[in-house]
């Protein structure tokens, strides 16, 4: 099993109105092509989060946990959008669409105000001075092991580090703040290791 380190802290990860735990931990890595079930999908080099997951102990808590917000380059915050905001998607059926396509249709047409609303929300939390820009919309079936694709090859790419910013590895502390938003009707749940992408580097 994988022994945790220091290095990404979470902040506002729990919620004092959820009973389950909002955080887990995974074994480690491990090939796909050896554990998932549609392997076939899988580009040949994709890694996955390893089984068993596990709910944190208090002294993995002390090395995940930030009470303050941490440095950007090293920090994710967890925030509740607010139901009002939401309702509108929900009302519109965005998170039930079938797809990327419909649920994009129905945004168009019946979501403009709360899209406002949305970016307005989210704009304390920006770092500049400039105001959020919407990139993009995703949707997936649920129960997928991993939702990215990549789409030159066709498969999909299991963990991997984003570039939108087409930045230098040892630059990537510089790139854009992402936020990302889950308008479904399921729970949607972000895999990552809580090592910066220089710490990674530098174990190569």
């Amino acid at each position: 099993m994988a022994v945790l380190q220091e290095g990404i802290r979470i902040f506002c990860a729990y919620q004092a109105n959820r009973k389950e735990p909002r955080l887990w931990l995974s074994a480690g890595t491990t090939a796909a092509i050896d554990v998932v079930p549609d392997r076939d999908s899988y580009c040949a080099e994709s890694f996955v989060p390893q089984a068993p997951w596990h709910e944190p102990t208090p002294a993995e808590l002390t090395l995940l946990w930030a009470e303050e917000p941490p440095p950007r380059e090293i920090g994710i915050s967890i925030v509740q959008v607010p139901a009002s905001i939401l309702a509108t998607f929900i009302a519109e059926g965005v998170g039930s669409a079938a797809t990327v396509a419909v649920a994009k249709d129905r945004m168009r047409k019946g979501c403009q105000a709360a899209i406002a609303q949305l970016v307005d929300f989210f704009a304390p939390f920006c770092l500049g001075d400039e105001p959020p820009v919407i990139n993009g919309m995703g949707a997936r079936e649920t129960g997928l092991w991993t939702s990215t694709l990549d789409r030159q090859r066709g498969c999909r790419n299991g963990l991997h580090t984003d570039n939108w910013d087409k930045l230098a590895p040892d630059q990537k502390h510089r790139a854009t703040n992402r936020i990302c938003v889950n308008l479904g009707c399921e729970d949607r749940y972000f895999l990552f290791i809580n090592l910066p992408e220089s710490a990674l580097l530098d174990r190569l």
